[in-house]
């Protein structure tokens, strides 16, 4: 685009007979920078899956203290009983985002509000507030990794809305030099 915008500011004299001024080939040219500056999809997507990947992991970080917990409890309470199942942890690997995360909070407060039951088998309040502050960033990391995807969608409408545009302008352009030429 730059070298027909190049072109076109030579052939300028010729240009302005078919009322195409100086502003419009500048403006042209303007357009092409801009559009050059908008990030590829390829781009995005890689920041997209780096969160996604980070989210992931900090789940993997949160699961690993939920069994922590688990096994300290079990020590105590048959994994059949009503007191181990009273904590929620029956299919958390398997839960969804959302559903993770809001059962891992249920898990949390019904542990601290028993840990006296547990302290014996090592259960502590430092624990339970690392296992929170893990579950909290497991959140962090899942509202990044979904404003990069909805990022993602909105700068890709956006590209296509200015590459149209830009490559309109561009058709535009060219079909008058191919008429003057």
């Amino acid at each position: 685009c730059h070298t027909k915008a190049g072109f076109m500011n030579r052939d300028a004299g010729a240009f302005t007979t078919r009322g195409v001024a100086k502003t419009r080939i500048d403006a042209f040219k303007a357009q092409t920078n801009v559009v050059a500056q908008l990030p590829s999809d390829a781009q995005l997507d890689f920041e997209k899956q780096t969160l996604t990947a980070a989210s992931f992991a900090q789940r993997q970080v949160v699961e690993g203290g939920m069994a922590t917990v688990m096994s300290q409890v079990a020590i105590v309470h048959d994994a059949r009983s009503p007191a181990y199942k009273a904590f929620g942890s029956a299919g958390l690997y398997n839960a969804s985002e959302g559903d993770f995360y809001v059962n891992m909070g249920h898990l949390l407060d019904w542990a601290t509000a028993h840990a006296a039951e547990y302290r014996a088998q090592g259960l502590t309040p430092t624990q339970l507030q690392a296992l929170t502050a893990a579950n909290t960033d497991y959140l962090a990391a899942l509202k990044a990794q979904r404003l990069a995807i909805s990022g993602r969608s909105a700068t890709t409408q956006t590209r296509q809305i200015a590459l149209n545009a830009h490559y309109d302008e561009l058709t535009a352009l060219c079909n008058i030099g191919q008429g003057l030429f």
